[in-house]
């Protein structure tokens, strides 16, 4: 081991090192910045910074010294963990209920998106049974968003990627979050979602067929409720302006290359998209929907998703027919307008316009 990794100490050192070894994507060296006798608050950046790099495919081994001490003997009652799919812009929420000895259950209701970390936190405590069973008897309406329960070790390794994502961009955490942690330590732990247990979901498909599941991808939307893909405002904008800058251009063109410059407008939105760390959050979107409708009993539906998800994250050159479908229907009276030949600006989709999932249900 080199003699400055031995002597790594919490402080300026051992962050520069992490941060490189983040930056190379080398797991080796995050492993070697392990010593058994590192400060609690080092051991718990080496192990951010090794999950960090687990969730985008690189293997890191550390030692075994890196499983947290044992749970007190006293064991607590078991935690019971409820999680939506992933919506069209990235939001998961999570419902985490602690029973209680004396009776009734502690509920933690989370809130939290893949690109800006943890975003709300609720704790509703001493819930009696009869509360929480008609809460969970709501999660059944055909009005709610799917959610389907997940084992507590799942919803402990979701948490603290939403943590770590939180901290990874600067955003404060939100209020209730010391409930959130101290409660978190109490459920049973797992390995990082890498692999995550979805891909099993796809079976032994071969690249040619994941890529023929991306390009076929754009009847999904009909199956799906469409909150969960309808786009963000901030993307719906963006198409808008692009729009517009074609409608208001000078230059002559056929209504075919109109109608070929707007197709290519959602072509070239859906490959930014992927642009980045975008394609690697597509996949997860896609993944973690899957498991939660396999969870759900609908099991070609999830394993369409889990292909979709393994072809989003393997195949860089494959733009999923589901991404570009999906940012074409909220301007698909405009498109519309455009075929007909009918000139004039694209029909915005307004706020309104967004599909809702239906109230999520938060006892107080």
């Amino acid at each position: 081991m080199p003699k400055e990794r031995k002597n790594a100490t919490p402080g300026a050192d051992l962050g520069d090192a992490i941060a490189k070894a983040i930056k190379s994507k080398d797991g080796a060296a995050i492993a070697a910045l392990w010593r058994d006798d590192l400060p609690k608050d080092a051991k718990k950046e080496i192990r951010k910074a090794a999950h960090r790099l687990r969730s985008s495919g690189v293997e890191v081994k550390l030692p075994e010294a890196e499983t947290p001490l044992a749970a007190p003997e006293a064991k607590a009652p078991e935690a019971q963990a409820y999680l939506t799919a992933a919506d069209g812009t990235g939001r998961r929420v999570l419902w985490l209920f602690f029973p209680k000895e004396s009776g009734g259950e502690d509920l933690l209701n989370v809130y939290w998106n893949d690109e800006r970390g943890l975003e709300r936190i609720e704790y509703v405590p001493g819930l009696p049974r009869k509360r929480t069973r008609s809460l969970r008897d709501s999660f059944r309406s055909p009005d709610a968003p799917p959610v389907a329960p997940v084992e507590a070790a799942h919803a402990h390794a979701l948490l603290e990627e939403a943590e770590a994502r939180t901290r990874e961009v600067g955003a404060a955490l939100p209020d209730g979050f010391s409930e959130l942690h101290r409660r978190v330590e109490m459920l049973p732990r797992s390995a990082a979602l890498s692999p995550h247990p979805a891909e099993a979901l796809a079976g032994e498909v071969t690249d040619r067929a994941l890529a023929e599941a991306a390009r076929s991808s754009a009847k999904l939307l009909d199956e799906l409720p469409p909150f969960l893909w309808w786009p963000s405002q901030a993307v719906l904008r963006q198409i808008d302006e692009r729009l517009s800058a074609i409608e208001s251009s000078t230059v002559i063109v056929s209504p075919a290359q109109s109608l070929e410059q707007i197709e290519g407008v959602f072509e070239k939105t859906a490959r930014e998209s992927l642009a980045g760390e975008g394609r690697a959050r597509a996949a997860r979107r896609f993944l973690d929907s899957a498991w939660i409708f396999h969870k759900l009993g609908k099991k070609e539906l999830a394993q369409t998703l889990a292909r979709l998800g393994l072809a989003a994250a393997k195949l860089a050159d494959e733009t999923p027919a589901f991404l570009r479908e999906s940012l074409r229907r909220p301007f698909q009276p405009y498109l519309e307008q455009k075929l007909k030949g009918q000139t004039g600006p694209p029909a915005k989709p307004a706020l309104t316009d967004a599909p809702r999932p239906g109230k999520l249900i938060v006892p107080g």
